[in-house]
Parts: C-alpha cells; sequence; structure tokens
C-alpha cells in the first residue's frame, strides 16, 4: 500500500525517528535515513551554526532526506528576583556536589535565528514543538523546499497548525516523551491519552 505522507517524504517505510534534542547525533539520523525512514535531528538547543555543522554531518554520510526540529519559544526573561531566588533553591545541591554556583548566562538559544539557519539549510522536513507558527514562516519553509510537521497534543492545536498551513500533524500524546509541548488552552486538559488524540487528529484534519 502506497501511504501518501510516505509520497512526500521519500521514503519507503513507515518510520520517523524522534528528535531527541540533546541525545541524538548526526550519525542516528543519517543511519536512520539510509535504512529507509526519516532521520531527525533535535535543534532545539543547537546554535545556528551547530545545525549547519549537524545538518552537513547528515549529508556527508546520506543523500536520503532527513529532518529537523526547533522549538518554538520566547527568550525567556526573569527579573532579579526570580533569578536570586532560584540561584538560593538550587545552592544545597551545588554544595552537594562541591560546585560553585553560576548565574547563567543564556537561557536558550534565539528562535529567530535558528529559524532562519533552518530556511538556509532546506531540510526534506521542519517540525517544530512547544509553540506554533504563522502562515508567513511557514511559506518561507515551503518555499525552500521543506515539508512543516507541528507537534499538537490536542484537537484543538492540530487544528491550529493546518491553519497556517502545515503539511502534517504530530499527534503527541501524554505517555510522549518527558516533556509535554502544549501551547494552546489548559496544560492539565491538555494531557490526552495518545489512542484517543490520534484518531481525533485524523477526524478534525486533512
Amino acid at each position: 500500500m502506497a501511504y501518501p505522507l510516505l509520497q512526500r517524504l521519500q521514503i519507503p517505510l513507515p518510520f520517523i525517528q524522534g528528535p531527541m534534542t540533546g541525545s541524538d547525533t548526526p550519525a542516528l539520523a543519517a543511519a536512520v535515513s539510509s535504512a529507509g525512514g526519516l532521520g531527525m535531528l533535535g535543534c532545539g538547543m543547537r546554535s545556528p551554526a551547530a545545525m549547519a555543522e549537524a545538518a552537513a554531518a547528515v549529508r556527508q554520510q546520506t543523500d536520503r532526506p532527513f529532518g529537523m526540529n526547533l522549538f518554538v519559544q520566547a527568550t525567556p526573561n526573569p527579573d532579579e528576583a526570580t533569578v536570586q531566588a532560584a540561584m538560593e533553591r538550587l545552592a544545597p545541591l551545588y554544595a552537594e556536589l562541591g560546585l560553585q554556583p553560576q548565574r547563567p548566562t543564556q537561557w536558550c538559544e534565539d528562535f529567530a535565528a535558528q529559524f532562519e539557519a533552518l530556511v538556509a539549510l532546506r531540510p526534506a522536513v521542519a517540525s517544530f514543538t512547544f509553540g506554533i507558527l504563522d502562515t508567513a514562516q511557514v511559506a518561507r519553509l515551503h518555499a525552500a523546499g521543506c515539508l512543516v510537521v507541528g507537534t499538537a497534543t490536542t484537537v484543538a492545536e492540530a487544528r491550529a497548525w493546518a491553519q497556517v498551513g502545515a503539511d502534517a500533524v504530530c499527534a503527541s500524546g501524554t505517555e510522549a516523551g518527558g516533556h509535554r509541548g502544549t501551547f494552546l488552552g489548559d496544560f492539565t486538559a491538555s494531557q490526552v491519552g495518545t489512542l484517543a488524540l490520534v484518531p481525533r487528529c485524523v477526524d478534525a484534519v486533512d
């Protein structure tokens, strides 16, 4: 049976590697793609330069399609009191490990810069979690030849991705991983099981 999504991805097998930001490698992504699935690079914690380096490493190992995943998030800007309270709470752990407490110098990578790098790198698939793109951003990725996938933890989020022009939705049930990509509605109410979420999303979007 020929599945339209697999045809669009240009892969023969229905396997997509989880991006696993922080624990993935270009070698893993290349191996999955070479085997007939879709290898993925988790780029939420990669700088634009590191994204380019990782993509180049995959392309050196395979000519098959692969994808890159980003976190859609604004850069946090905590006030001094919040930072100080966090440092005080962590102080006993630092002491227990014999470490000197250090204030963070960076809260996260800059999403706008990461997005520009993604467009320039032109992976076969660009996927996103923790937030949603706007229609202009999706259009730019389409113009770059990328298939756009958005993570949804509820039917409302699946519909939101469809409305901005995404090509596919990754229905992420409450059992998925150690984090939640909820970006619409109440966090607790959004904890829908995978076996319930997938058919509801299938009914809700095309």
